[in-house]
This record gives C-alpha cells, structure tokens and sequence, in this order.
C-alpha cells in the first residue's frame, strides 16, 4: 500500500516537473510563432530551396540523399524540412514552432534519462529546465536552418534511453533499437559522432559499470612499477563494458565521418590548413572553451556569428590552456567522491570537439552558441550535482529553492530577449553588429535585408562600412550595384559588378544583374551571353533560368526559350510569373493546349486583375480561329480594366482575328462604346 502511494506520489511529481519545464519553454520562446525567414541560409534551406519547399516527391527524396551541394550529408533533416513544407506550406512560423516542440522533447528526454540514471528526480528536473531555457540556446532553435541540431539530439536522446534500458534489461533488441535511433540521429547532423564517447563515460558514471574484475594492490611500489600494474590492472576491467557493446555505435561513427567528409570534399567545402594552419586551429580551441564557459555564465552578448580570428592573443590561448588542464586534473583527482565533476567536464569537452574547428568548411566561426546544444548538458550536470552537495544546513533545501527561482527566472528573461533578436534579419544582425562590430557578414546580410524592403539607401550606407572594412569581399560591390539599379545610376552598378566579378569569378548574381542592365539598354546579344555565363555557374538556379528564358523571347526565340520557362516552372510550380511565362512560350510555339492548361491554373489562382489571362486565352482561341470564344475572353480582359485595343493592333497570336470580319466588329464596337463613354 505504502509502495502504491509513493509510486502515485512520485508520478505527480513527474508530471508536474513535465508540465513546468514546457509551459516554461514556451513562454520564454513565445513570439517565436512570428518570426520571419532569416537570410543566413535559411534561404538556402527552405525559401528558395525549391526541393525543400515543393514537399515530399520522389525526386525530392533522391535529392536528399545525395551529395547535392547545399551542405554536408544529411538527408533526414531535409527530409523534416520538406515534410513541414508539405503540411504547413512555406511558413517560417510553423517550421520554428516544430524547432521548439523538438527542444522541449529533448529537454524532456534528457529529464528521463537523467531521472531513470541517478534517481535524482530535481536535480535531473533541474538540469533539463535549464537546458530549455539557457539563451545560449536560442540560436539553435528561433534559427530554422538549426532544425539539424534539435533534430539530431531528438534521436540521440532517443538512443541514449533505449541504451539505458539495454543496460538494465540486457535485452539486445533495445541495443538494436539504440544504433537505429542514432544511424537517424547522425543522417540529421553527424556532430552527434560523439555519443560512444558519451556512453564510455556513463558507464564510469552514474551506471557504476567499470567494475574491475581483478585487483592488483600498488601501494608501496616503485613508480614505474606502481604506473605499470595500474595499467594491468585496468586492462582487468569488463572490456565487454568498455567497447563490444560500443562496436555498432563505433561502426556507425565510422560510416558517418566518411561520408560526411565525401560530401563536404566533393564540392570543396572545406577549409584547407594552408589557409588555417592546424596549430591556429587548436589555440582558437582552447580560447572558444574560455568564450563557451563565459557565455553559460553571463549571457548577455551573443551574436549569431564571431568570425574567426585574424590572430589570437598569446595570453588567451594560454588561459584557456592552463583552465582546461587545470580543471580536468582536479576533477580527475576528486573522481571518487564527486564523479559528476569529472563525468560533466568530459562530456563537455567531447561533445564539442566535433565543432572544435580542427576540421573546418564553409564559413566557419570562431565559436557558435549553436556548437554549444549538447555540450552545455555536462555543464550542467557538474553544476547541479555539486551544488546540491555543497549547500548543505539548517537552510539547505530554502538556499536550494532561491537559487533554482534566481536561475530559472534569470535565464527565462534572458531568452525573451534573445528571442526577440531573431524576429528577422535587421533586429538579428544589427544586433550582431552591436556585439562585434563591422564584421563581415553582419555589413552584408542587414544590408540585403534592407535591399528586399526596398530600403536601398540605408542598405548603401552598410555596403560602403563594408566595402572600407572589407575591400575584397564581392558581396559587397554585387549588393551595391543592385542599389544603384534602383537609384538609377546603371553605369555606377556596371563597375559595381564587373568589380565584384574580378574579385569571384564564380559570383553569378553579378552576371545575371549586369546581363539584365545590358538588356534593358538593348545589347541583347552581350546580355544573352553574361546570363549564359550565370547559368553554367549555376545552371540549377531558377531566377537564370527564367531570365535566360525571357531574354529568348524578347529575341523572338520562343522555341530555345521554352525549355527553360519548362525547367524553372518545373521547379518552381506556384511561382505565377514563371507560369505565366511559361502559358506564353508555349502559346508562341503552338503548344496551345498546353498554353490553355496554364492560363487556367492562373485564373484558379489569382484572385484580381485577371486581364492578362483572358487576353492569353483569347489569344489561344483566336490561334485556333475560334474567334467567338476569343472575343469572350476579350470582353472579359476589357472587364478587368486590361487595355485590349493597344496590344491587339500587333501582338501576332491575333493575326488570325486580325485578317477576319470579328475584329473590325470588335473594334467598331468599342469606339462606340467609348463615345457613349
């Protein structure tokens, strides 16, 4: 009976721990249900990702599971992202609002780990609130493209418990079931290679599973004696316990790493050591430690981005040395009474090794908050476990209680604010400009944010910061010449982006702008070939495609535009102008049906202004010399307020209606009815 009330008790316990740490989380990322898509590859992730954004398709699917470019291996996270996409549309809302409902099952999870290793029923509670609300968390979450960090540690997580049971019930299904879970984990972001590492050090705590299987008594012995009957001794351990059941995980860790490394090899992502020399690398390491464990601490300066240092201060790397060794020798020496301390620290210092930047691609940080998601767990379990031994008294459990409200109270706050920094790209990286000013990619991404708002003399003013600060970066001189497009100085924008060109060969943005500029001044020919030249740098990207397309048809050469209006729609199926575009091409090379089948998929979508479509279609009818219909559909362009008169007199889709007795009709008419007018 007794047994039965404790289990009940203990239960609501549960629960409420449960309810309070997602209520919590909740509140301190409330807003985040508005934010919008961020222009630092969210982007490339989602928004214009056209495989992501059309949903689950088979073609789709084969993208995500092959090398294609857009980052390293990891086709469960893509996979997520175009599931939301087929639920939700392309919402950056409800895509973040899955970001949190994973954060709050991890830190969920990791509450029942915890709760099911030590028994520690507010303790683990603690450490997991702490892990949901910590601001240093924020970027991992209100960031959509972090969907691979949350997503990752779901499955590690997962894993993690089902190893947990194996342990308890020696049952090899369940580590079946755990290398399941973690080969998903390491397909949504391979950082979680660390998990075997993670499980060695459980097993020492708090599973208590290094127990050794033969003693061999050192006291009294010659140093080197004493040192090698240590290491005999410890080679007496349970290696079963050490690395056999570790072997599918290890396997796992293997394939992963490979492939990872192919992927990010094939298209040249990383960053070689001439440019970075290992040696920099690893001072960068020991002073990100310093910067990770200050930023736990305090966090109150974070930005999304810390470039990567031109050079590191002697005394930092030193500091950050001497802190790591220092701290990992006395937690070793009081390994025996606290073995949380040391447990925590390791934990800490493998699972960042990952994103230690020892191996480096892309543009890489000198530290991210994001690198931080699992890490801060060891952090945490060392920081809760020994305070819960030190503060001990007469008012122990009262000193505990405010220290939890002080925290939980403090960070709650704390990550609001943060929050609210990532409600678009101006608040995220003017903040980040606050932080560390003039940096590269804060100067270049508030300024294209002010360029798609139309803003583009504020914009100009954080290009020229940049340009000063950042003479060789192309970016820059692109994203200006588009500014001086809209302020109308082309010849300005011309040296803009012929600048930007010299600088990277490979910018094909500044190809496309400047074929665009020389268009519109009618040198067709050298625009065709400055496009053509963007399209074989990228040739999969669908703004060349349809520029390309629509520089065809002004040349009149609808049959070789075509294709291309075809691969853009194909692409980009809801995009209205590349549909419209495509209703035409067809129209101009007397694929009719195919015309008429697009112009009705625009007047089911677009709700006003629909003269351009009925004059489409009446074009068609009058192709086919139905001119009945084509003077219907006429009269309904005319409706819709769509000048029929101006372009009838030499659009040659009405050569047909032109030479027949319906168009004088159709003309008469309306001058009388503009006389009556």
């Amino acid at each position: 009976m007794i047994i039965k009330h404790l289990a009940k008790y203990h239960f609501i316990q549960n629960i409420f721990i449960i309810v309070f740490i997602s209520v919590l989380t909740i509140f301190s990322y409330w807003g985040i249900q508005t934010h919008e898509f961020i222009n630092f590859d969210d982007d490339i992730y989602v928004k214009t990702n056209q495989y992501i954004k059309n949903g689950i398709t088979l073609e789709n699917i084969k993208w995500a599971f092959s090398f294609n470019g857009e980052s390293y291996w990891h086709p469960v996270t893509w996979l997520s992202l175009m599931l939301d996409c087929e639920i939700f549309g392309l919402k950056s809302g409800a895509l973040l609002v899955e970001n949190l409902a994973l954060h709050i099952l991890n830190a969920l999870l990791l509450f029942t780990i915890l709760l099911k290793l030590t028994g520690a029923r507010f303790k683990a509670g603690m450490v997991a609130l702490l892990f949901a609300i910590h601001p240093i968390q924020v970027e991992s979450i209100a960031w959509l493209v972090e969907r691979k960090t949350v997503l990752s540690s779901f499955f590690l997580l997962l894993a993690f418990y089902a190893y947990i049971l194996f342990v308890q019930k020696r049952k090899y299904v369940l580590l079946a079931v755990s290398s399941f879970f973690y080969a998903i984990g390491l397909m949504a972001k391979p950082i979680i290679m660390i998990f075997p590492f993670i499980l060695m050090i459980i097993d020492y705590w708090p599973l208590n599973r290094l127990e050794k299987t033969g003693i061999i008594d050192c006291r009294n012995k010659h140093f080197a004696t004493s040192v090698l009957l240590k290491w005999l001794s410890f080679l007496k351990l349970n290696i079963k316990v050490l690395l056999a059941e570790k072997l599918p995980f290890i396997l796992l860790t293997a394939v992963s790493l490979v492939v990872s490394m192919v992927s990010v090899h094939q298209h040249a992502m990383v960053i070689n050591y001439n440019s970075i020399p290992l040696h920099f690398r690893l001072f960068n390491f020991f002073v990100s430690i310093l910067e990770y464990l200050r930023n736990l601490v305090w966090p109150v300066e974070l930005s999304i981005f810390y470039p990567f240092p031109q050079m590191i201060p002697t005394g930092k790397f030193l500091l950050g040395l001497i802190l790591t060794v220092t701290v990992s020798m006395i937690f070793y020496q009081s390994r025996k009474k606290h073995p949380w301390l040391l447990v925590g620290w390791c934990w800490f210092l493998i699972a960042l090794m990952p994103s230690s930047g020892i191996i480096q691609s892309g543009l890489w940080p000198a530290y991210a908050n994001r690198f931080m998601y699992l890490p801060m767990i060891g952090i945490l379990i060392l920081l809760v476990w020994e305070l819960g031994e030190r503060i001990k008294g007469d008012y122990a459990n009262v000193l505990k209680i405010i220290l939890c409200i002080a925290l939980t109270v403090y960070f709650a706050f704390m990550t609001r604010v943060q929050n609210v920094y990532f409600t678009n790209s101006y608040s995220l990286f003017h903040r980040s400009l606050e932080v560390v000013p003039d940096n590269a990619l804060g100067l270049n991404n508030i300024s294209v944010h002010l360029i798609n708002l139309g803003r583009y003399k504020e914009a100009m003013t954080y290009l020229e910061r940049g340009m000063k600060a950042f003479p060789t970066k192309p970016s820059y001189y692109q994203n200006y010449g588009i500014c001086l497009v809209a302020d109308g100085d082309k010849e300005g924008a011309i040296k803009h982006f012929k600048k930007a060109i010299s600088l990277d060969s490979k910018l094909h943005g500044a190809y496309l702008n400047l074929g665009l500029i020389y268009s519109n001044k009618g040198q067709d020919d050298k625009a065709l070939q400055l496009i053509g030249k963007a399209m074989k740098i990228n040739p999969g990207n669908v703004s060349i495609q349809n520029a390309y397309g629509n520089l065809l048809t002004k040349m009149g050469r609808h049959k070789e535009a075509l294709p291309h209006f075809q691969y853009a729609a194909k692409k980009e199926y809801s995009d209205l102008k590349i549909r419209l575009n495509l209703a035409q091409s067809y129209q101009f090379t007397g694929h009719l049906d195919q015309a008429m089948a697009e112009y009705q998929y625009l007047e089911r979508e677009i709700k006003d202004n629909k003269g351009y479509i009925y004059y489409g279609m009446a074009g068609i009818y009058s192709q086919k010399k139905m001119y009945d219909q084509c003077i219907d559909y006429l009269r309904k362009a005319q409706e819709s307020d769509f000048d029929v008169i101006q372009f009838l007199k030499s659009d040659t889709r009405f050569d047909n209606f032109r030479t027949s007795k319906y168009y004088d009709q159709f003309v008469r008419l309306n001058k009388d009815k503009n006389k009556d007018k």
